[in-house]
C-alpha cells in the first residue's frame, strides 16, 4: 500500500520509441511499465522518474522522446479544465447528504386516530417535524411522550429510511368478550357451525329451543380417564376452566298451519289459504323455502299442513 501511494505521488517519465521489437521488451520487463501502447512500430510507456536513466541506457542505441510528468500535478490540471463538472458532483453528493440526514415523515403506530393526533401535535411543539435532523432525534422526546400521556405506557423512536416510526405501547388492554354462555335466539334447526371458542354443546341437525346454550364460556384444557362402557371402549371426561363463547351458529326456523277438508277438491285451496296466513303471521319476512303435505285420514278427509322455512343467525 505504501509503495502504490508513493508511486502515485512521485513523478513519472513517458517513453516513445520507434523501431521496438520483442528483445526490447523483455529487457524493459523488469522496469514494470505502464499504460504500455504499441502503434505499427512505436512503443510507448511510462515508468517512475527514478528508473530513467537505466531505461536511457538500453535505448542509448535507439530514437525515442522523453516527457516528464506528475500524477498529482495532471490530477489538479484535469480538475481545473472541469472546473464546472467538479462544481456540479460537489453539489449532488453535499444535497444528497443533506437529504439523507433529514425526516420527511413521521409515522404514529399502536394508537387511534384521536390519539395519534394528540401525539402529533405534542412531537411539533417540541420541534420534531418533516425536515429535522435526524441527529436531532434522542431519547429524551420518546420519555416525554410517554410522561406526557396517561394512556401511554412506553414509546420508542427509530428511523427507517427518510421516516421516524413512533411505536407507542398503550397502558390498557383490550378487555376479553364477557364470560357468558351462547343461547339461541330462535326454536330452529341448527345447520352451520363455527366455533372459535367454547365448548359446543349442540350438533348439526339438532333441534333447538330459544334460551337453549349453544355453547358454553368454557375452555378445555385435558381430559380424565373414566370407565369403560357397555363395549369395552374407553371413555374421558373434560377438563375445563372458565373462558368465554365466540362462535357463528345458522338454523332453519320453520313456521308451519295445518287443517282438514274433506273433499280432494279443497286440498289446493286449503294450501293457499295456509300460505297466506303464514305470510300474514310473518309480515316482513322472507321464506327461502315453502313445502305443502298432503294426508289422506282414516276417517275420511285429507289434513293439509305447509311449512315455511328460513336460515337465520341463531347468535344474537
Amino acid at each position: 500500500m505504501r509503495k502504490k501511494i508513493k508511486n502515485f505521488f512521485a513523478p513519472h517519465v513517458t517513453f516513445c520509441v520507434e523501431d521496438c521489437d520483442t528483445n526490447l521488451l523483455n529487457r524493459l520487463r523488469e522496469f514494470k511499465p505502464k499504460r504500455i501502447s504499441i502503434k505499427e512500430s512505436t512503443l510507448g510507456f511510462c515508468v517512475p522518474l527514478l528508473n530513467k536513466k537505466r531505461v536511457e541506457q538500453i535505448l542509448r542505441n535507439r530514437t525515442y522522446t522523453v516527457t516528464e510528468h506528475n500524477t498529482v500535478a495532471t490530477t489538479l490540471s484535469f480538475l481545473h479544465a472541469n472546473l464546472s463538472l467538479v462544481l456540479c458532483f460537489v453539489v449532488v453528493v453535499v444535497a444528497l447528504l443533506g437529504f439523507n440526514s433529514l425526516i420527511f415523515r413521521i409515522q404514529i403506530q399502536g394508537l387511534e386516530r384521536g390519539e395519534r393526533e394528540q401525539v402529533s401535535v405534542f412531537l411539533r411543539e417540541n420541534n420534531v417535524r418533516a425536515l429535522t435532523r435526524k441527529r436531532q432525534i434522542g431519547d429524551e422526546i420518546s420519555g416525554a411522550v410517554t410522561a406526557n400521556f396517561d394512556f401511554i405506557a412506553h414509546t420508542s423512536m427509530f428511523v427507517r429510511g427518510n421516516s421516524l416510526v413512533v411505536a407507542v405501547h398503550r397502558t390498557e388492554t383490550p378487555p376479553l368478550p364477557p364470560m357468558v354462555d351462547i343461547v339461541s335466539s330462535f326454536d330452529a334447526i341448527v345447520t352451520e357451525m363455527f366455533i372459535m371458542s367454547g365448548i359446543a354443546q349442540v350438533e348439526i341437525g339438532q333441534a333447538v329451543q330459544a334460551g337453549q346454550v349453544l355453547v358454553s364460556a368454557q375452555i378445555q384444557i385435558g381430559v380424565t380417564p373414566g370407565e369403560p362402557d357397555d363395549w369395552g371402549r374407553p371413555t374421558f371426561t373434560p377438563i375445563t376452566v372458565p373462558g368465554y363463547a365466540m362462535a357463528i351458529i345458522r338454523g332453519r326456523v320453520s313456521d308451519s298451519r295445518a287443517m282438514i277438508v274433506q273433499n280432494e277438491n279443497e286440498k289446493d285451496m286449503a294450501v293457499q289459504t295456509l300460505t297466506y296466513q303464514i305470510k300474514q303471521a310473518n309480515k316482513g319476512v322472507e321464506f327461502d323455502e315453502v313445502q305443502s303435505f298432503v294426508t289422506q285420514l282414516s276417517g275420511g278427509g285429507f289434513a293439509v299442513e305447509v311449512v315455511a322455512s328460513r336460515v337465520v343467525d341463531l347468535v344474537a
